[in-house]
């Protein structure tokens, strides 16, 4: 997958590369492993806070501030329309349906992911993947839109759960390679961590 010109293996690389703050030196640390373990609890408390929005809003003063500080972080990220957004506690998600699957589905990706894919692999799924797990989404909204049929709930979840679990494949492998290269730089005099 190409953004601007650069490739994913290509983002992580130049972080590798550049970025000597990110880890302290860990000699004793398995520094793969602790960051998955970081990516799997980043995403489950990314889910959590999709559906904290309704239950804190739908729980009245003061717990409703809360509710509407998440819906403002994730204003930008999604639009949010409530005829297109499951409901938890009479209240839509943080985020709509179709974005709410990605990010469910990235999170059941990352949980299986060691048990399908070693740790150390260093190549995410090729670019054919991504676009075989992209292009369902495509056609949904395309279809949509010329009026051919209306994305409904289910194919809105199907979608992005198709691609928010095959996200996981791209991005993971060169991330946590990323990570191995940049804890083998920081490592101290004579010592050699655990990546």
């Amino acid at each position: 997958m190409q953004r601007n010109g650069l490739t994913i293996r290509a983002f992580w690389s130049t972080l590798a590369r550049h970025s000597r703050f990110l880890l302290p030196p860990f000699p004793f640390v398995d520094v793969t492993r602790a960051t998955y373990w970081c990516v799997l609890g980043g995403a489950a408390l990314w889910c959590l806070l999709l559906v904290a929005a309704p239950l804190f809003t739908a729980a009245g003063q003061p717990l409703s501030a809360f509710g509407g500080a998440l819906y403002r972080f994730f204003d930008p990220i999604c639009h949010q329309l409530e005829t297109r957004s499951l409901t938890v506690a009479g209240h839509p998600l943080a985020v709509c349906s179709r974005c709410s699957a990605i990010y469910v589905a990235f999170l059941a990706g990352a949980a299986v992911f060691p048990l399908v894919r070693p740790l150390r692999a260093s190549a995410g799924l090729s670019r054919g993947w991504i676009a075989a797990a992209v292009a369902p989404m495509v056609l949904d909204a395309v279809l949509g839109a010329v009026g051919v049929h209306e994305p409904g709930f289910a194919t809105r979840l199907v979608t992005g759960g198709i691609f928010g679990f095959a996200a996981v494949f791209v991005v993971l492998p060169p991330g946590l390679q990323a990570v191995r290269e940049i804890a083998l730089q920081r490592k101290p005099p004579g010592e050699t961590p655990t990546a």
